[in-house]
């Protein structure tokens, strides 16, 4: 620990930046605690820039109107696929749609299992 907070300091000679490593690292142990994917925090902070930066250009594009953003985002075709791909993976996330796969699959298990022994 004592580690981390030197090289924290010595990077910039700065005490805010141990303070921010305090900060993270407490945040750090609530998401370990609490079972949060860290590979899609890393992945999410990492291209947070990316999207930011060609979100703008886009807006920029269309003479910042959100509604020809919108109109463009919706007529493209790519974007009309990755739409429906990003809701599918959202609604296949949900409790209701996880109860129901279980449900199938408990149906089928015995449809099965009582056409096997009879």
């Amino acid at each position: 620990m004592v580690l981390c907070v030197v090289g924290s300091y010595a990077i910039n000679n700065n005490i805010v930046d141990v303070f921010l490593m305090a900060g993270f690292g407490i945040i750090g142990y609530f998401l370990r605690r609490h079972d949060f994917p860290t590979g899609a925090l890393v992945l999410g902070i990492i291209l947070s820039r990316m999207f930011e930066l060609n979100l703008r250009r886009d807006l920029t594009l269309s003479q910042n109107s959100f509604g020809l953003f919108l109109r463009d985002m919706f007529t493209s075709p790519i974007s009309l696929i990755l739409i429906a791909v990003i809701v599918m993976m959202c609604v296949v996330q949900t409790p209701a749609w996880r109860k129901h796969r279980e449900a199938k699959k408990m149906a089928r298990e015995t449809c099965v299992g009582g056409s096997s022994f009879s």
